[in-house]
């Protein structure tokens, strides 16, 4: 999925509508999540780091590919509804959100060893 798509499947949910940068905003705060989260520390991370995205990174690929990628537009709608104080929105696409994360978090773990570099402590 690519941002542009994201964004779309945002503003198609019905009373999801926001403003575009903000938008941006909560999607790099979710794409960092996952890299730092899950990717940085295991081997095979598509990326270096993430810095975020601006308007110009319209086709850039998200990292969570299908089919897990439904965790963006649960994560920027929930910000959306929190946004909106509707409180019962955001719970909903939240936990939807947490179990998309969840999943993906697995899997990648499952398929992509811990760094060597890690320490372990016992």
């Amino acid at each position: 999925m690519t941002v542009r798509e994201c964004l779309d499947r945002v503003r198609a949910t019905p009373g999801a509508a926001a403003d575009e940068d903000m938008m941006l905003v909560w999607l790099s705060d979710v794409e960092g999540l996952i890299f730092e989260e899950i990717m940085a520390h295991r081997e095979g991370a598509p990326i270096d780091g993430f810095e975020g995205y601006a308007d110009s990174d319209g086709e850039a690929v998200l990292l969570a590919k299908e089919p897990y990628a439904s965790l963006y537009v649960y994560y920027v709608t929930a910000q959306i509804y929190l946004s909106y104080a509707d409180i019962a929105r955001y719970n909903t696409y939240l936990a939807l959100y947490r179990d998309a994360y969840e999943e993906f978090a697995g899997y990648w773990a499952r398929g992509h060893r811990q760094k060597g570099n890690t320490r372990l402590k016992i």
